[in-house]
């Protein structure tokens, strides 16, 4: 008797067909005509309903396991296994400075928690909301300030629970904002049962089905557990998500908290909102929050478990006090930046310093550092064929900036760019038929904004090396020397001066802005060709041209590579195109 063999592809045309073959191969059934025949009508259903049956088991041993899963409910309980908590909605947060103008003898006015705001974006008012008071010093006359004052997205929910029931009714909910209090007692957020005991007043947030989420207890092992007599009242924010993000307006109702004027100046657009995680990054990061534990101990634990919990980072790089310099023994450094603003508020700062503190070994101290920046000072020769295009020189030259800027915003604006001069030459190329070649020379820059008025002995990282020129002869003049180091123009003593190198280490000062070049100082500071470390010593600076003053050089390698601490960016007003036609 012929058996059955495995299906290798389960569909139903396939199945039917090793069904009749099978029934073929049987002495009864030689000859028989099955097409014709109502033997074809049974044969039918067999497939349909073993092809049913298979695709059925297919599916439900694939939401076992959390590779293959596809519904987002079977996700997000195996992350549940690995106590991972997907990522609500987040609410988009600004940072604001606030000019109060009231009336009261206190040199202090107080900005209350849940201080509403309304940000415009476009034709929509979004509701911004404080999340702790802030107090305004008093500066002049009857005018109050306050700075670096965090205003977040959303409205607040106020919603009684009770032991038995403790999934929260709204799937927007920011678990970031999450409050309970037991017969008005505070209850704290925890993540771990590690270290905590039956006497704490602690609560636990926990997944559930349809992007919601349930408060926990711990059964009076792993912190209090309310009675059913008890009061349980849960707190929290209801948000936009993403909708809100690019919100660069606010206003308030001074009057309400006894003002009479309220100057609101955002710092930059409003960043962070995001919607509830993605099945795809739950599968990435469930993983990797078993392998971390909730404890930051490796530099990637730091950068998953911020990345996780704060959406609107951008960018982050982490390293130990012992690269630092000089070395902090005993620290971790942690520089971050956020998306929408250069670095990251103060305020901002200190919200991921309270989170990864208690998540860092018992010796170690988290730094949070401002992220800073590196610019590229890039020339950019094009030779393109004149016979094969009917744009202007000034679309071409359009399209080969638009160019560098794709090839920027995606290998670019982060910590540890480097920036390879063939790979971006060759992209402008792609940019049009026309461009026959495109050769780059970049010249890092960093800025530098002293405090006017102000001595100081700065120092510059360019974190490589650097040409080292012929040594500066006084009697060849500066006319035609090219030095490693440079600047732009800003003010000392009265005189408005420039820096460069004079190809011994030493940094001079110019006069600048003259037709003849004259030496004003001989030594302001020092340069280290082979590390690209620039000191500078004893200066105060009156003034400058411009934002800032820009310090460039040339370095040895053709491609830029940045520190740690800085993200690499690409100006516009930093770059020139030169066309020439072939």
């Amino acid at each position: 008797m012929a058996r059955l063999v495995p299906y290798e592809n389960v569909d139903f045309l396939n199945i039917k067909s090793s069904l009749i073959n099978h029934l073929k191969n049987q002495d009864r059934f030689k000859g028989y005509d099955f097409e014709g025949s109502n033997m074809n009508v049974l044969i039918d259903l067999l497939s349909y309903n073993t092809y049913s049956n298979m695709t059925y088991y297919n599916m439900s041993i694939g939401e076992m396991f959390l590779d293959s899963a596809q519904i987002k409910n079977s996700v997000i309980s195996h992350a549940k296994e690995l106590n991972y908590l997907p990522r609500s909605r987040r609410s988009s947060g600004a940072v604001v400075d606030l000019v109060v103008t009231a009336t009261q003898n206190s040199n202090t006015f107080i900005i209350p928690k849940g201080y509403k705001f309304v940000g415009r974006c476009g034709s929509v008012n979004y509701t911004f909301i404080t999340t702790k008071s802030y107090a305004a010093a008093r500066t002049v006359g009857n005018n109050f300030e306050a700075k670096d004052v965090g205003i977040f997205e959303g409205r607040v929910i106020n919603e009684i629970i009770t032991p038995n029931e403790t999934t929260l009714s709204n799937a927007f909910i920011d678990t970031r904002s999450i409050e309970v209090a037991v017969n008005l007692q505070a209850y704290k957020p925890q993540t771990t049962i590690f270290g905590v005991n039956e006497l704490d007043s602690v609560f636990y947030i926990q997944p559930e089905i349809n992007d919601k989420y349930s408060i926990q207890f711990g059964d009076n092992l792993f912190g209090r557990q309310p009675t059913a007599t008890d009061q349980i009242l849960v707190t929290y924010r209801v948000s936009s998500g993403s909708e809100a993000n690019g919100v660069a307006s606010f206003s308030c109702n001074a009057e309400a908290i006894g003002a009479s004027t309220i100057v609101v100046k955002p710092q930059g657009i409003s960043v962070g909102g995001a919607d509830t995680e993605t099945v795809q990054n739950i599968r990435k990061y469930a993983p990797k929050a078993l392998q971390v534990q909730d404890r930051a101990v490796t530099a990637s634990d730091y950068e998953v478990l911020l990345k996780t919990r704060f959406p609107e980072i951008e960018s982050i790089s982490v390293y130990g006090g012992d690269e630092a310099d000089p070395p902090q023994f005993g620290r971790v450094i942690v520089v971050v930046d956020v998306k929408g603003r250069d670095g990251a508020a103060e305020s901002e700062l200190g919200l991921y310093k309270d989170y990864i503190t208690p998540k860092s070994p018992l010796t170690i101290e988290p730094i949070f550092k401002q992220a800073e920046f590196m610019y590229g000072n890039l020339e950019v020769d094009v030779i393109y064929d004149n016979n094969d295009t009917l744009l202007s020189t000034a679309a071409l030259e359009g399209l080969v900036r638009d160019a560098i800027a794709n090839y920027s915003s995606t290998n670019l604006n982060k910590f540890k760019a480097r920036l390879p001069l063939s790979d971006l030459g060759y992209n402008i190329t792609l940019a049009n038929d026309a461009i026959v070649s495109a050769s780059v020379t970049a010249h890092p820059i960093i800025d530098y904004r002293p405090p006017i008025g102000t001595l100081e002995n700065p120092t510059f990282n360019f974190n490589q090396a650097l040409i080292r020129p012929y040594a500066f002869n006084e009697d060849a003049g500066l006319t035609n020397y090219k030095p490693s180091v440079k600047s732009t123009a800003f003010t000392i003593e009265g005189t408005l001066v420039e820096i460069q190198d004079n190809g011994n280490g030493v940094i001079q000062a110019l006069v600048a802005n003259t037709n003849a070049k004259s030496i004003f100082k001989r030594n302001i500071g020092t340069v280290n060709y082979d590390t690209g470390v620039i000191a500078l010593k004893g200066i105060t600076v009156d003034s400058y041209e411009g934002s800032a003053i820009n310090i460039i050089t040339n370095i040895a390698d053709a491609d830029i590579v940045t520190p740690k601490d800085r993200i690499f960016r690409l100006r516009q007003s930093d770059i020139t195109v030169n066309l020439r036609s072939n």
